[in-house]
């Protein structure tokens, strides 16, 4: 080989290898300070933002570091400064809101109505002629719907347009009566929990249904089902992928797989469950302490079921939510901010007002509702 030739891929390596260990320092170094942030203790706040309240019916969820405001007579999506997005008015008896990602379904409990919405603005709006017992929706807009019929509950599913993809009937004998439901996020997957009673013994049947190609030549669309004798399973929650919660009176199970879903962890506490929260990656539990020199225990999984953080929680609270990576939990006019991980980032009192909830809406940055006005803090 040419010296010349031998000089440019010798030149070619050190420049190679330089810029690989600059990106692996970068790599490092964000590491680094994504840590540092995720654990910084906050002692103090200020207060960014500050507006009146101007009814005090309104509820408000998070929406990936927004904030939907709702009430019987519209609803409206705030940025991170309170600064309105978009905003809707409707008549509702009782509003309902469902979150999963970006999208937002908002239905009128025992009414007929349902609502779909983005980050960006309105989707669609369609109603059923059967009164709303409980709906959920996925990040591709279909929406699971119970429906009271008669005497029993309908599960429905729907398209965003409320063309109807595929219902049912259901009652206490077969196969019990229908109390939760959950879509997984590209809506093909559907998980049902019903109330059962067999021989004098309530307990909790859970049903999973496959609205893509595992499902056909199955009847229903039904890919698996799980029975558990006397124990009430209130909830069912998809998170990542194919994998459903069961949150159970005594715990929780996990259950895994598309084609043919299958138990793979189920975690026992007992009857000392206090608080439960979830969103798309973790679920958590807050429960009694058996150390009696602390109140509470807060263990935080992950998807699949693994113990990610444990903490004692020894602040009094009322209110619990998971925004993104914080657990905030309130009560009068004390909150505190933990992250998912398990560390305590800020305990304090509201200067003034009463909390009735707190969301996190951005970096460092609470909305507290009090029963005078909405907040944005800056935790200090």
């Amino acid at each position: 080989m040419p010296g010349w030739i031998a000089e440019k891929f010798r030149t070619r390596r050190v420049r190679y290898a330089a810029t690989t260990i600059v990106v692996a320092i970068l790599a490092l170094l964000a590491v680094f300070v994504r840590g540092a942030v995720m654990n910084r203790m906050y002692t103090s706040y200020s207060i960014e933002k500050s507006v009146d309240k101007t009814d005090s019916v309104s509820r408000f969820e998070y929406v990936g570091g927004y904030v939907i405001r709702y009430s019987k007579d519209g609803a409206s999506l705030m940025n991170q400064s309170l600064e309105t997005v978009w905003t809707t008015t409707f008549s509702m008896e009782d509003p309902r809101a469902q979150v999963t990602g970006g999208q937002i379904l908002l239905y009128d409990r025992l009414g007929t109505d349902f609502h779909i919405f983005n980050k960006k603005e309105k989707v669609s709006s369609f109603s059923t002629d059967r009164p709303i017992l409980k709906a959920c929706i996925s990040e591709r807009d279909t929406v699971a719907a119970l429906l009271r019929d008669g005497d029993g509950v309908s599960l429905v599913y729907y398209t965003k347009d409320g063309s109807m993809i595929a219902g049912g009937e259901s009652t206490m004998q077969n196969p019990g009566y229908p109390v939760s439901l959950s879509l997984s996020s590209n809506g093909m997957l559907l998980a049902v929990s019903y109330l059962t009673a067999a021989d004098g013994t309530v307990g909790s049947a859970v049903r999973f249904y496959n609205f893509g190609s595992g499902g056909k030549g199955k009847a229903d669309n039904m890919t698996a089902e799980f029975r558990y004798p006397g124990i009430f399973a209130p909830e069912v929650q998809y998170l990542d992928g194919s994998e459903c919660a069961i949150f159970r009176d005594d715990g929780f199970t996990i259950v895994k797989g598309a084609d043919k879903p299958e138990e793979q962890r189920s975690v026992i506490f007992g009857d000392d469950i206090c608080s439960v929260f979830h969103d798309g990656s973790n679920l958590g539990f807050i429960n009694r302490s058996g150390n009696r020199d602390h109140k509470y225990v807060m263990n935080i999984y992950s998807a699949s079921g693994n113990l990610m953080s444990s903490v004692y929680v020894d602040v009094s609270y009322e209110r619990v939510r998971v925004c993104g990576s914080e657990v905030i939990l309130s009560s009068h006019s004390e909150f505190s901010v933990f992250s998912t991980k398990g560390k305590m980032r800020f305990h304090g009192r509201l200067k003034e007002g009463n909390i009735a909830d707190a969301l996190r809406i951005g970096r460092d940055r609470i909305l507290v509702l009090t029963d005078q006005k909405m907040e944005v803090i800056k935790l200090q």
